[in-house]
């Protein structure tokens, strides 16, 4: 994570005005990523999951990702180790209801 602070800083930075915007894009993409691999890196999906400030804000691009069934088994997988708090089951309960696959689509 240590990368990732310098890139947050730099973000920070070089867009005041936007950085909660993407610095919440960047780290959805990371956390999607990093659920995805075949043995994730449990630290950093935990950092990456905690840096989400709102899962409402996922870009559209990227909410539609094309393994969606993937992602919600690694979601699921991985739900002990994310909802260690009110908050973060709430911001849990949101990217799964985004990501869980839908039986009426091909």
């Amino acid at each position: 994570m240590e990368c990732s602070n310098i890139i947050d800083e730099a973000i920070a930075q070089s867009y005041p005005d936007k950085k909660d915007l993407i610095l919440n894009h960047l780290h959805c993409r990371w956390f999607m990523y990093l659920i995805s691999q075949k043995n994730p890196n449990i630290e950093l999906v935990k950092a990456n999951f905690d840096a989400i400030q709102n899962p409402n804000h996922i870009s559209n691009n990227f909410r539609h990702y094309n393994d969606k069934e993937k992602i919600f088994q690694a979601l699921t997988e991985q739900k002990e180790l994310l909802c260690t708090s009110e908050d973060s089951i709430a911001k849990f309960d949101e990217i799964i209801r985004r990501y869980k696959p839908d039986p009426t689509t091909p």
